[in-house]
C-alpha cells in the first residue's frame, strides 16, 4: 500500500496534516506577478513620467528576456527554517532587463537606454498562518550605459544640460531601474493556501521541509476543519427497503422480529483505490485528521407512528447514530466508514371497548440494540469535479439491522379476549405493530438519517479554480483526475494525469 512520494510525506508529517506543492508549482505562482508585470510594460509600452507629473522624460522598460522556465528558480531551506517555516527562493540564471529613457509624451525622442544583467533575484519565503509568501527581496545586477545616437541633439531639445542629463543617466542606472524591478517581484501575492486546501485550517506558524522537488508544509502548531466546506446538499441516498423477516421467539412477554434490508449494487467497477499522486499539489491526511473529518457529528430521529382501528397502538422511537470509525484498508473504497446505529422506541396498545371506550390493553417496548449495534458502511473516495474542486464522495456500501427484541406488559387481563387469532399481546405487537414500522416507517427515517450522514463526508479537499490551471499542468490540463494512496495510518491526496 502507498506510494514512495507518500512515504517521504508520511515520515516527514506523521500525525499532523500537510500539504504539498512541487517547486515548479511554487514558483510559477510566487514569479507569475513578475513575468505579467514585465510582459504588461513591453506590450503596452508603458512609461513613467520623470518627475512624476513635471517631467520632461520618461521611463520604461522596453525588452526582458526573462522566461520561467529558462531562468529557473531554486528553493531552499536554512539550516534553521524548518521550525520557523522559512525557506530561500532565487533565480539560478542570468536574465536581461533593458529600460528606456526618452522624452515624455515622445518614444522616438530617446536619450538613452540602461541595460540591467540580473545575476541573481533571492528573497526569503515565508509558510505563515494560511499562506506562502516572499519577502526581503534582493536583486544582483550588472548596468551598462547604452546612449542613443542622437542623444545631444534630443536633450537639447528639452532643454537638458550636459549635468542634468549625467544626473538622470546615474539615477536610472543606480536606482530607479533595479527598483522598478524589485517592486514588481515583492508585489508578487502570496499563495492562499486557504483557497487551494479550503477544509483543512493551519494554525499558527507552519513548519517546512524540501521532499522530492517540493515544499512541505506541516501544520505543526495545530489545525481546524472549516465546517462550511461540508457540502451536505448534494448528498443522495439509494433507494432503501427494508422487510420484516418471521417473527421468532414468539413468547408470552416478547419475542425478535428480523429486519431484511435491500438496497442497489454498487458501483461496478470501483473506483481505484491506489493511484500515483504527481507531486504537483497534494493533501496529507494523517488518521486523526480523516477521523475528524468523519465524525459528524451525527443526527437522532426520532418519529412516531400510530394505529387508531378497533385493535389501536401507538409508538414512539428514535433513530441513533453513534460511533463512525473510518478505515483505509478495506477493499471497496479509498475511506470505509462504519457507522453504527440503533433504534429504541415504547408504545401502547388500547382496544375500542363498546359502551365504555378506548381502554389501554398493554405497553411496549422494542429495541434493536440487544444483540450489538446496527451498522452502515459508506464508501468515500476523492473525486475530480467539473468545477475543480477535489471532493470527497460518497455511495452506500452495505446496510445491517439487528432484529427487532420486543418487550410487552399487560395492564388489562380483562382485555386480552380482545386479540382474537393474535392470542397474546406480544404476538400482536411482533405481527402487526413492529413489522409495519419495519415495512413501512423505517425506510425514509433512514433514508433521511443516511443522507444527513453522507452529505456529511463531502468536503472539499482541494481547490483548483484557485490556480492557473492550464498555465500550470499546459494542455494536459483536461486530462487531470484525482488521485489518491494509502497507508493503513494516513491518506495522500492529490493529482495524476489521465492517460488519453
Amino acid at each position: 500500500m502507498g506510494t514512495y512520494l507518500h512515504a517521504l510525506v508520511a515520515a516527514k508529517a506523521a500525525s499532523d496534516p500537510a500539504i504539498l506543492i512541487s517547486y515548479d508549482l511554487l514558483t510559477d505562482l510566487l514569479t507569475r506577478r513578475l513575468r505579467d508585470a514585465i510582459e504588461n510594460y513591453i506590450d503596452k509600452k508603458y512609461f513613467q513620467q520623470y518627475p512624476v507629473g513635471t517631467g520632461k522624460v520618461q521611463i520604461g522598460i522596453v525588452d526582458c528576456t526573462y522566461d520561467h522556465i529558462n531562468t529557473g528558480w531554486n528553493i531552499s531551506l536554512p539550516s534553521t527554517g524548518a521550525k520557523t517555516g522559512l525557506f530561500f527562493f532565487e533565480s539560478a540564471n542570468v536574465f536581461k532587463v533593458k529600460f528606456a529613457v526618452t522624452q515624455h509624451g515622445n518614444p522616438a525622442a530617446g536619450l538613452f537606454n540602461v541595460n540591467l544583467d540580473i545575476n541573481k533575484v533571492s528573497a526569503i519565503g515565508r509558510a505563515g498562518y494560511n499562506a506562502l509568501s516572499i519577502a526581503d527581496v534582493n536583486i544582483d545586477f550588472v548596468s551598462t550605459f547604452d546612449p542613443d545616437p542622437n542623444i545631444t541633439q534630443n536633450a537639447n531639445a528639452i532643454g537638458l544640460t550636459e549635468l542634468a542629463l549625467a544626473r538622470l543617466q546615474g539615477l536610472v542606472e543606480g536606482s530607479v531601474a533595479p527598483t522598478v524591478l524589485k517592486n514588481i517581484f515583492s508585489g508578487a501575492p502570496g499563495i492562499d493556501i486557504r483557497s487551494l486546501f479550503p477544509t483543512i485550517v493551519f494554525q499558527g506558524q507552519a513548519e517546512v521541509a524540501a521532499i522530492q522537488g517540493g515544499l512541505l508544509v506541516i501544520a505543526r502548531d495545530g489545525w481546524q476543519l472549516d465546517e462550511t466546506q461540508r457540502c451536505p446538499c448534494a448528498g443522495t441516498v439509494p433507494d432503501i427497503t427494508t422487510r420484516p423477516g418471521p417473527a421468532i421467539d414468539i413468547a408470552e412477554s416478547g419475542g425478535t422480529v428480523p429486519v431484511v434490508v435491500s438496497i442497489p449494487p454498487t458501483r461496478v467497477p470501483p473506483w481505484p483505490l491506489e493511484t500515483r499522486v504527481a507531486a504537483d499539489l497534494a493533501l496529507y491526511l494523517p488518521h486523526s485528521s480523516l477521523k475528524s473529518i468523519t465524525s459528524g457529528p451525527y443526527p437522532a430521529i426520532n418519529d412516531f407512528a400510530e394505529d387508531n382501528g378497533f385493535i389501536g397502538w401507538s409508538f414512539d422511537y428514535s433513530i441513533g447514530f453513534v460511533d463512525a470509525k473510518p478505515s483505509l484498508t478495506d477493499p471497496r473504497a479509498t475511506i470505509v466508514l462504519g457507522l453504527e446505529f440503533y433504534v429504541t422506541g415504547s408504545g401502547n396498545i388500547s382496544v375500542d371497548v363498546p359502551c365504555i371506550g378506548r381502554s389501554t390493553l398493554g405497553m411496549l417496548w422494542a429495541t434493536n440494540r440487544v444483540n450489538g449495534s446496527s451498522i452502515v458502511e459508506i464508501g468515500i473516495t476523492p473525486r475530480l469535479q467539473a468545477d475543480g474542486r477535489v471532493v470527497l464522495v460518497p455511495e452506500l456500501l452495505n446496510l445491517e439491522i439487528k432484529p427487532f427484541k420486543v418487550d410487552c406488559i399487560v395492564i388489562a387481563l380483562s382485555l386480552l379476549s380482545y386479540l382474537g387469532p393474535w392470542g397474546t399481546l406480544a404476538a400482536f405487537v411482533l405481527n402487526e405493530v413492529i413489522r409495519q414500522i419495519i415495512a413501512h416507517n423505517l425506510p425514509p427515517k433512514l433514508s433521511a438519517g443516511l443522507r444527513d450522514a453522507m452529505g456529511k463526508q463531502m468536503w472539499t479537499l482541494i481547490d483548483l479554480a484557485k490556480l492557473d490551471i492550464n498555465a500550470v499542468f499546459g494542455q494536459q490540463a483536461h486530462l487531470l483526475e484525482a488521485a489518491v494512496s494509502r497507508e493503513p495510518d494516513s491518506l495522500l491526496i492529490g493529482l495524476q494525469k489521465r492517460l488519453g
